[in-house]
């Protein structure tokens, strides 16, 4: 029982508080220090940028024709269209289908499985496909600015050319996939004007 008419009481909080303080931010603070400084392994980043533009074939109507309408309309749909290409692209190097694009080119196993690394980093070569997909995630990072329209990737690696390898192969492959996106929009688009002007 506490004596509120001492400072024993005072003096006890504070010396709990103290020990709480170290034990929750100071050791942390150190442990993960001293990881950093004696086992963790260097961490090589590779990025890449790129965007998406797209346009859709104009109808042809009095209002295209007078840059009226029909262009503004057309010029909204382009925008429109390379923003949810541009997520599609995003959501492509997060996905599984990525992993799979990327077999033939890199052995993504063999870079992230590096016994060079550190166990906490490390990927286990034997994860099953989920695990693997979540440590993907972790390592690669795509990033989509809606304001400037840019795509932002950001690959890490445990060694300097296995960052640019799979930077590369990462590039290539969202191209590929972007690009036959585009060609998809493009024939559906082209045949809806089509339509309409057949009317």
């Amino acid at each position: 029982q506490c004596d509120w008419s001492s400072d024993v009481c005072s003096s006890d909080l504070i010396g709990a508080r103290g020990l709480a303080f170290l034990l929750i931010s100071v050791v942390p603070t150190l442990l993960f220090a001293a990881y950093l400084w004696m086992f963790a392994a260097d961490q090589y980043v590779s990025e890449f940028r790129f965007t998406v533009q797209h346009s859709v074939p104009v109808i042809a109507t009095d209002s295209a024709r007078g840059g009226g309408a029909g262009s503004a309309a057309g010029a909204n749909a382009a925008i429109a269209l390379a923003v949810a290409e541009s997520e599609s692209a995003v959501g492509y190097i997060k996905s599984r289908q990525v992993l799979d694009d990327l077999a033939d080119s890199v052995d993504l196993r063999k870079i992230y499985a590096n016994p060079a690394a550190d166990w906490f980093w490390r990927m286990d070569a034997d994860a099953p496909t989920e695990e693997r997909l979540r440590y993907w995630r972790w390592m690669v990072r795509p990033v989509f600015d809606l304001t400037s329209g840019i795509v932002s990737v950001e690959v890490r690696t445990f060694a300097p050319e296995d960052a640019e390898r799979v930077a590369k192969a990462v590039q290539t492959a969202t191209e590929k996939m972007v690009n036959q996106v585009s060609d998809r929009s493009r024939h559906d688009a082209e045949t809806y004007a089509r339509t309409l002007v057949n009317e």
